[in-house]
């Protein structure tokens, strides 16, 4: 059995690359590159969270249009990162619009590839 598992390098993603492993798939990582402030050190993570999961197969792929488009203080260098502030109820400016899906549909497609049966992703 085959898992593709988004794997960004965070915490979420890695944790739930290791219950893909526990849950018996063999595990196909994908990471995605979106032009990400972090993405320096989350690709050094996850290449080493694959390597110690044994994976498979370890694919990175470059989504640097979402840097094209702004709107987001992780992708737009010229939006400064806003502080958290709990008591607002709006979304904050490190929202990447429609990036889940986006990140869903290559891992689909992925999958399809690789003859995985399952998809993991770990969101916040």
């Amino acid at each position: 059995m085959k898992a593709v598992c988004l794997l960004s390098g965070g915490m979420d993603s890695s944790t739930l690359a290791y219950l893909a492993k526990s849950d018996g798939y063999d595990i196909c990582a994908l990471h995605l590159n979106y032009g990400q402030r972090t993405e320096r050190k989350e690709l050094a993570s996850a290449k080493k969270i694959a390597s110690l999961l044994k994976a498979d197969a370890f694919i990175e792929i470059s989504l640097d249009y979402f840097t094209k488009f702004g709107a987001s203080s992780l992708t737009d260098n010229n939006v400064a990162v806003e502080e958290f502030d709990p008591a607002r109820a709006h979304v904050p400016n490190t929202y990447v619009p429609f990036r889940n899906a986006n990140l869903l549909s290559i891992a689909t497609s992925f999958a399809e590839a690789k003859g995985a049966e399952a998809i993991y992703i770990g969101l916040v």
